[in-house]
C-alpha cells in the first residue's frame, strides 16, 4: 500500500503541475494524486475501485496522414468523450502520449467495463471531422479491480498489460484481468448511433 509519507508529498503538489496542456484532463501526476487522495480516505482499501484505459490504435497513422496538429484534435476530442461519459466523482487523466485512463471510485467490475465497451464503440462508430477530411479510429481497453495489496505502480502495471493483450490479439476490443490473467470481453450490445465529432 503507498505510504502515507508517499501520498502526503503527491497531495502537496501544485495544481498547476496535475493538468495536462493538451487536453485539460488531469496528467499522470495529477493520476497519482487522485489515486493518493482516494486511498488516503479509505486506507484500508475497502471500498470498490476500478480503472480503465483506452489507447488509440496506430495512432502514428494519424499523424502521418492528417499531420500532428490535427492528431492533438483527435487527442483533445477523445478526452472530451471520455470525460463525457464519465461520473462526478471519476478521475480521468492522460496516462501517456495516446494512452488515457479512468479510475472509478465506488463503481465494479461490470459497471467499469460497460463504461470502457461503450466509449470504444462510440469511437469506433465515430466520425472525426477536420475541413475535408473523415477520420476514423479505434480504440483498445483495459479493465482491472484494485485490491488491498496493490501501489499505483501494480495497479498501473496490471492494466497497462490487461491493454497489451488487448493490443495483441488484434486492437479495437476490450480485455479484463479479474484475477490470475487477462480475459477478452465479449462485447455488451449498445444501441449506439453514428455522431460526427467536429475538431
Amino acid at each position: 500500500v503507498q505510504s502515507a509519507a508517499g501520498a502526503q508529498r503527491l497531495t502537496s503538489v501544485d495544481e498547476a503541475d496535475t493538468k495536462d496542456l493538451l487536453t485539460g484532463i488531469a496528467n499522470r501526476t495529477g493520476l497519482e494524486v487522485g489515486l493518493a487522495q482516494l486511498w488516503q480516505k479509505d486506507g484500508h482499501h475497502v471500498r470498490q475501485l476500478c480503472v480503465g484505459m483506452i489507447d488509440i490504435d496506430q495512432f502514428a497513422r494519424v499523424n502521418e496522414r492528417h499531420g500532428h496538429k490535427v492528431g492533438d484534435r483527435v487527442l483533445r476530442a477523445v478526452a472530451q468523450l471520455l470525460t463525457g461519459e464519465g461520473r462526478r466523482n471519476n478521475v480521468t487523466a492522460r496516462f501517456s502520449g495516446q494512452r488515457f485512463l479512468v479510475l472509478l471510485p465506488e463503481a465494479d467490475i461490470r459497471f467499469t467495463t460497460n463504461t470502457i465497451e461503450r466509449i470504444r464503440q462510440t469511437i469506433e462508430m465515430a466520425h472525426f471531422q477536420h475541413q475535408d477530411s473523415d477520420i476514423r479510429i479505434t480504440v483498445s481497453g483495459a479493465v482491472t479491480e484494485a485490491t488491498s495489496q496493490d501501489t499505483s505502480e501494480t495497479l498501473f502495471g496490471r492494466t497497462e498489460a490487461t491493454l497489451l493483450e488487448a493490443k495483441r490479439y488484434g486492437r479495437n476490443r476490450t480485455f479484463l484481468h479479474e484475477g490470475k490473467f487477462p480475459t477478452p470481453v465479449v462485447p455488451p450490445n449498445f444501441t449506439l448511433e453514428e455522431k460526427s465529432i467536429l475538431i
